[in-house]
């Protein structure tokens, strides 16, 4: 499984690599690009989404809501939480007996993403840092008393790097999709064998940027905000 999960890196680095180049003429314009971003005034934005991903052998969807600043529309640094919310249960063994417990999972997040491709209508991006901390732990039903317990939680820190592309049908909407890796960097090993899998999404995509400039072409207070909702 290690070797597994590196090669899985190891590739997703040199896809990532390989299409940051695409957009410009120079091979590694992309990050005078980046630089030249910073250049800009930076604008605050929030990022509603999902992804999907396998947990315990069953299909799990997690929701990311996430405010930060963007540069020139290229780079984005941002800061949130991400949460389980599709229902995910598991065997468990509570003296020598085994329940049926559901997993429950939040994550405080820290993620950096860069487009290096914005050509109407098409946007692709790279997130290569997308960090995670919180806890997951388990829940059951107690016999015979009925009472809901809390059992194994532990610490857990992730790591998922994601490409991202997006399609304008019109200006402010669209479609959009991710394709990632979440690598369980710490925690216990029955938790990391569960939480290590590829991470995907496709779906509707708002971009409300357009609508957002013209209601208010100079910001709510005189200064614009950026907002972007992926409807996933």
């Amino acid at each position: 499984m290690c070797i597994y999960r590196h090669i899985v890196l190891v590739l997703l680095i040199a896809l990532s690599s390989l299409l940051l180049p695409f957009h410009s003429k120079a091979q590694f314009a992309f990050l005078d690009t980046a630089t030249a971003s910073f250049h800009h005034k930076p604008k605050f934005f929030i990022d509603i989404g999902s992804y999907n991903s396998i947990v315990s052998g069953q299909p799990a969807i997690f929701t990311d809501l996430l405010f930060g600043i963007s540069y020139h529309r290229r780079v984005y640094f941002s800061a949130g939480i991400s949460v389980l919310n599709t229902e995910v249960i598991t065997p468990q063994i509570i003296n020598n007996e085994p329940v049926t417990a559901k997993l429950n999972m939040g994550l405080f997040v820290l993620s950096a993403e860069y487009v290096f491709s914005r050509d109407y209508p098409w946007i692709f991006s790279v997130i290569p840092f997308k960090l995670g901390i919180g806890n997951a732990y388990y829940q059951y039903i107690s016999e015979p008393d009925k009472k809901l317990m809390t059992i194994n939680e532990h610490t857990i820190l992730t790591y998922q790097p994601q490409l991202t592309a997006s399609y304008n049908i019109f200006t402010w909407i669209g479609f959009g999709g991710s394709l990632g890796y979440r690598f369980t960097l710490f925690s216990p090993a029955p938790i990391r064998r569960d939480l290590d899998s590829f991470t995907y999404s496709f779906g509707v995509k708002l971009f409300l940027d357009p609508i957002y400039d013209a209601v208010f072409p100079h910001g709510i207070f005189g200064k614009k905000k950026e907002t972007k909702v992926n409807m996933e």
